[in-house]
């Protein structure tokens, strides 16, 4: 199977509203983020993606979750990997209207009509903490 990786960014607002996109390809509102390009670090692909999508500058933090899918059928073995992130600026934009249809504030019970990634919804994945660590190149 072919790895892929993807990273997302979990910024909130003062009033504890989660930044959601929807998106053009599949209908389906997520954290804005996408894939990691090759030589590129976690924190790195999550920064170009905040600022390609809403056109928000951040500065990756903490890990908030960590997803895996398995899908044989077309040969992906894919992992999710979601940050806390800090905005320096709170005013999203669309940048490309051809990936991203809409973006909005949402608190926990709307973000669980709208959203099923997380099993514990966005109350879960706020209260996740796990520290990123970027080891480097290797030895």
């Amino acid at each position: 199977m072919r790895r892929l990786d993807v990273v997302y960014g979990l910024v909130q607002n003062a009033m504890g509203g989660a930044l959601m996109v929807l998106n053009q390809k599949n209908g389906l509102w997520t954290l804005p983020g996408g894939g990691v390009e090759r030589g590129e670090s976690l924190p790195e692909a999550l920064k170009r993606e905040m600022s390609e999508e809403v056109g928000l500058d951040v500065e990756p933090g903490s890990l908030a979750a960590l997803n895996e899918l398995r899908d044989a059928e077309r040969g992906r073995h894919i992992l999710f990997f979601t940050f806390h992130c800090q905005a320096r600026v709170l005013k999203p934009t669309i940048v490309r209207p051809e990936e991203i249809l809409e973006w909005r504030w949402m608190g926990p019970d709307e973000a669980a009509k709208h959203w099923a990634y997380y099993p514990q919804g966005l109350r879960g994945l706020v209260a996740g903490n796990a520290p990123y660590v970027d080891e480097g190149q290797g030895l």
